[in-house]
This record gives C-alpha cells, sequence and structure tokens, in this order.
C-alpha cells in the first residue's frame, strides 16, 4: 500500500469528527488538574495521530512519565 507523505497541515485519511470535543475536554481535564496539583501536568501536545481517539467524544490518552522518568519515579506520582 503506497501511503502519501504530507509534512504540514491537516492528513485528509485521519479525518476525526470528534476532534473540537476531545480538545475541549482535554482543556478542561487539563485546568482541572492545574487547580489540584499545580506544576504536575505538562503542556497538551497536538499530532496528527488519533489513537482512536476519533471513535468516542470525551477520548484521552494519558501519558504518565517519559523516557526521563524511571517506572519507581511514575508510581510515585
Amino acid at each position: 500500500m503506497d501511503c502519501p507523505v504530507i509534512k504540514k497541515g491537516n492528513i485528509a485519511y485521519l479525518h476525526n469528527d470528534n476532534l473540537q470535543a476531545n480538545l475541549a475536554f482535554s482543556l478542561q481535564m487539563k485546568i482541572a488538574c492545574m487547580k489540584t496539583y499545580p506544576g504536575f501536568a505538562k503542556p497538551i501536545y497536538l499530532k496528527n495521530y488519533r489513537y482512536n481517539l476519533h471513535m468516542k467524544q470525551r477520548s484521552l490518552l494519558i501519558e504518565l512519565g517519559n523516557e526521563n522518568n524511571t517506572v519507581e519515579e511514575a508510581k510515585m506520582q
């Protein structure tokens, strides 16, 4: 299968009808987190990937830690 490569902008075959609802929900969650746990949440990153988040409104992908954290540090949070 030949897949086109797009360097900028929307990717037509990754259409997401729930994008605005999911983004609004993620911002609400970020604000709530900032009030309860100041400095805990990192920025929200927008990428041209769906990770099945297009399937339903109010879907989130929450990541704990990153490549610089140990498993023990993630469990402490």
